[in-house]
């Protein structure tokens, strides 16, 4: 119905070269895409897909409309470097000095904690029973952009340098993308993220230009 022009992926950013071999009549999910450290293999990173999974489906619906389709996350290249800098930090830093926030549910796991108040153990059941199988499909991205606001706005969570990171980067690519000239851009990412790159909309998206987001649970913090 959207009919983008552009297809915004949570992945990797330094991945984007072979996201054309996922046309491969041969290629049958489930399959992953491998990332390493050419000088030290035991840097490595599997994104795995299966047939159903949001990003393998936007891939192969962008590829079937010869849509132009980005990874927008922090390259992988960057995020092995920052692997080894928070491993040395970790090991001179001593025990106690970071605050302990497991102890609260709702902050260690905000989706998990909503799960159990609905009667779920399991937060993906919960996600797909309340999201995935529901049949009105547009109304549903703007009760989920109400819930992860809400979460991400009002319980003081204090997320990792990392995850503000990526965000960062991924508001980055999109700005990126309106400057190459796209105007109906499709993001697919986790749910968690959606509301800090929603927050460019309003800042540089013109009259002309729309933003819709596509959500996955897999990975969302």
């Amino acid at each position: 119905e959207m009919q983008p022009d552009c297809l915004l992926i949570e992945g990797p950013n330094d991945a984007n070269t072979v996201i054309p071999y996922a046309d491969n009549g041969q290629l049958e999910p489930p399959v992953a895409l491998l990332l390493y450290q050419p000088d030290n293999l035991k840097r490595a990173s599997y994104f795995p897909f299966a047939n159903y999974s949001p990003e393998w489906q936007a891939i192969q619906f962008g590829l079937k409309q010869a849509l132009e389709i980005r990874f927008i996350d922090l390259p992988m290249s960057l995020q092995f470097t920052l692997d080894r800098e928070e491993a040395e930090i970790r090991q001179t830093s001593l025990e106690g000095e970071m605050e302990d926030q497991s102890n609260l549910p709702i902050i260690n796991d905000p989706l998990g904690y909503i799960a159990s108040i609905a009667g779920f153990k399991d937060s993906e059941r919960w996600w797909d029973s309340m999201f995935e199988t529901r049949n009105d499909e547009t109304d549903v991205f703007e009760a989920v952009a109400e819930l992860i606001t809400t979460l991400r706005t009002e319980l003081g969570r204090q997320e990792s340098p990392r995850t503000l990171l990526r965000e960062a980067f991924m508001r980055k690519m999109m700005r990126q993308t309106l400057k190459d000239g796209f105007e109906n851009i499709a993001v697919i990412c986790g749910a968690w993220h959606m509301p800090v790159l929603q927050e460019i909309h309003q800042q540089f998206f013109s009259s002309k230009t729309h933003l819709h987001f596509y959500l996955m649970m897999s990975h969302y913090l």
